[in-house]
């Protein structure tokens, strides 16, 4: 079937055109022994002689990605590094083979042992993160198994077909050989996904099943912008997407071009165009777009398997406040709890609590910190002690009311009163503003603003809480819109509120970067927009386009329609309206 079209999760932008080469992962079957009870000196010698092997074989692999990108990048292959050393892995290995398994079968065991107390976790980013632990997996199991570790053996110009690349097997990518990638599982911010972009490969990810539909040596073509993979495309198809490549090309170019321009609107308003990130490879693409900032630093990679001292909470954070430095850095205090923690147990916090019936309404964010208050603590402290330069904020999230922003303040006492009796230095002062993502903290958002220093909307939990409805369940997902009249008013009345109160106003969720919503937003008097790196610039180019005037009408307009199907017939003009709007939305269609 000729222009075979299969959708996916746009990974790294870019289109390519080329021969399909469908990698198949060798998974022979791994042999139990049955000689119980007999310590295997040989097996355990073995276990420790790949682990060492793994190790030589990531340290080489990380000094040939850093010569070809940057430290940034780089550090990715640390977290894998670190892997190698969970002394609890590696001795619950070694104990199973003393009873007699085999060095592979006991590794095996034990990982997913340890990697099944994460399937039932829907966060995106925790699940993502976990790849890093699949990938030593992968290659400690390789070698045990004799099987070779470069998997990527075709010398030829093609593009990689595969269930999953490792990160470690992404770093190893010649580009000027595999010019682009498809598989089927990945996110977007997986680190797979971020190297490819550092490596500027294009690739769609999350196919579910493109390794059934592509034969090696079909030619297929690749639209990293749009998350799409064409099979077998005919003629006109390929003549038209290598239009789109020139075009491509170009765009990018004058993207680049408004990094060092001024985030502000034909008429002079000025809007702060800040980044979303989790890990600083995030924010040295964001720094390279020209953020005025961060907008929201997720604090929840560091607690992945265990709480981070405070010593080295303070000195990650500490980095990233000088990287952004003058710009802000706002810290986000621990968003996790519910399906988050329980499951996972980490730093022996009880996982006897009777498991949440929804996660999402239940024992999570500002809710587990204030319970917690031993671990909440030791992240203000580190937080404090990075404000060295005074461009540290703090941010808490799940605030229903006002009893929680006092209690939170009162745990930041606390950690000052800490740190002075324990002499570390730290500016006494530092700002605090709440995120807005619970409707009852939309309502009472006057008296909130008057509690702290400013706001930040979550539209994404704002939009599930306000409409009842679990963003990544797929059987409700067409009930999921940010553009629901109740959800833009709520978000109205949040901005109103903070402006009543002369503090200022920021939406970090993902509405931020969508191209219908900015001109919204912007209109509704929106002071800030934080959103992930790879939007920076296009936001920044919809809002230089854009005369307040102009967004004022549309968010007016918006406001005083009622129903959903006439909310998305209006946004839909807008498109039509605003030309660098239609420009962009190029990216969302084909």
């Amino acid at each position: 079937m000729k222009n075979k079209l299969i959708r996916g999760i746009p990974a790294s932008p870019g289109i390519v055109i080329g021969k399909a080469i469908r990698y198949v992962s060798e998974n022979s079957k791994i042999q139990s022994t049955s000689d119980k009870g007999k310590i295997k000196i040989d097996e355990v010698k073995k276990f420790e002689s790949a682990l060492n092997m793994v190790r030589h074989e990531l340290e080489l692999i990380r000094k040939d990605f850093l010569a070809r990108t940057d430290e940034y990048h780089a550090r990715i292959l640390d977290a894998e590094l670190l892997v190698l050393d969970d002394e609890t892995l590696m001795q619950n290995t070694i104990n199973r083979i003393k009873k007699g398994n085999s060095a592979e079968e006991s590794f095996k065991w034990v990982a997913e042992k340890a990697l099944s107390e994460f399937k039932n976790i829907k966060d995106k980013y925790i699940q993502e993160r976990v790849d890093d632990i699949r990938d030593v997996v992968e290659r400690v199991l390789r070698d045990l198994k004799g099987q070779p570790q470069n998997l990527l053996l075709h010398k030829k110009e093609h593009i990689l077909i595969a269930t999953n690349l490792l990160p470690s097997d992404t770093a190893t990518l010649d580009k000027s050989i595999v010019v682009g990638f498809a598989t089927d599982l990945g996110g977007e911010t997986s680190h797979t996904s971020i190297m490819a972009r550092a490596l500027k490969i294009p690739a769609v990810v999350g196919l579910n099943e493109i390794t059934k539909l592509i034969k090696s040596g079909e030619e297929i073509i690749i639209d990293g912008n749009h998350g799409i993979i064409i099979i077998d495309p005919d003629e006109r198809t390929r003549r038209a997407y290598e239009k789109r490549i020139y075009e491509f090309q170009e765009y990018e170019k004058e993207l680049l071009s408004l990094a060092t321009l001024p985030c502000k609107t034909l008429d002079g308003h000025a809007i702060e165009l800040a980044c979303n990130i989790e890990i600083q490879e995030e924010l040295d693409m964001a720094l390279d777009y020209g953020t005025s900032g961060v907008g929201l630093m997720r604090t929840e990679f560091l607690y992945l398997q265990k709480p981070l001292k405070e010593e080295k909470q303070f000195k990650i954070y500490d980095k990233f406040a000088r990287k952004v430095y003058p710009h802000s850095l706002i810290v986000r205090t621990l968003d996790i709890g519910g399906d988050k923690l329980i499951d996972i147990g980490i730093n022996n916090i009880s996982t006897t609590e009777p498991k949440d019936m929804n996660p999402f309404l239940g024992w999570r964010g500002i809710r587990f910190s204030l319970d917690r208050r031993d671990i909440f603590i030791a992240q203000l402290k580190a937080i404090l002690r990075a404000n060295k330069k005074g461009n540290v904020k703090l941010l808490f999230p799940m605030i229903d009311g006002i009893h929680e922003i006092r209690e939170a303040k009162k745990c930041v006492e606390k950690a000052k009163a800490q740190l002075d009796k324990e002499g570390k230095t730290y500016r006494k002062n530092i700002e605090i503003g709440v995120m807005i993502e619970i409707p009852s903290a939309a309502i009472i958002a006057e008296a909130i603003a008057r509690e702290v220093d400013f706001l930040s909307i979550g539209s994404n939990d704002l939009t599930q809480y306000t409409l009842a409805c679990d963003r990544g369940n797929m059987k409700v997902k067409e009930y999921y819109n940010p553009f629901h009249p109740a959800v833009l008013t709520l978000i109205k009345r949040t901005i109103d509120a903070a402006h009543k109160e002369r503090k200022w106003v920021g939406c970090c969720g993902e509405i931020g970067n969508h191209p219908l919503a900015i001109p919204i937003l912007v209109g509704l008097g929106i002071d800030e927009l934080s959103v992930a790196p790879l939007y920076l610039l296009e936001v920044k180019k919809i809002i230089r386009a854009l005369s307040m005037e102009e967004a004022s009408i549309i968010a007016n307009e918006v406001l005083s329609i009622d129903t959903e199907d006439e909310v998305k017939k209006y946004i839909k003009k807008i498109k039509n309206k605003i030309p660098v709007i239609r420009e962009v939305m190029k990216k969302y269609e084909e």
